[in-house]
């Protein structure tokens, strides 16, 4: 199987540590963006229905 390649344009800031003491404890406090950035690639899934916004998709008979 042969996949297309693709170039992805990339900051340095993405690889810096940032005010985190450990690139561990960065990877842990960026996990929520990197989830939400995977979800809103995603066809279908609406940001509004996140896990913390389930409970008021359901008040508000919203279709999620």
């Amino acid at each position: 199987m042969r996949r297309e390649v693709r170039t992805v344009q990339a900051h340095s800031g993405a690889a810096e540590l940032g005010p985190y003491r450990h690139y561990m404890q960065k990877e842990i406090f960026e996990q929520p963006k990197a989830i939400a950035d995977t979800l809103d690639s995603v066809p279908g899934i609406s940001p509004s229905c996140s896990a913390t916004a389930r409970s008021a998709c359901s008040r508000e008979s919203t279709r999620c």
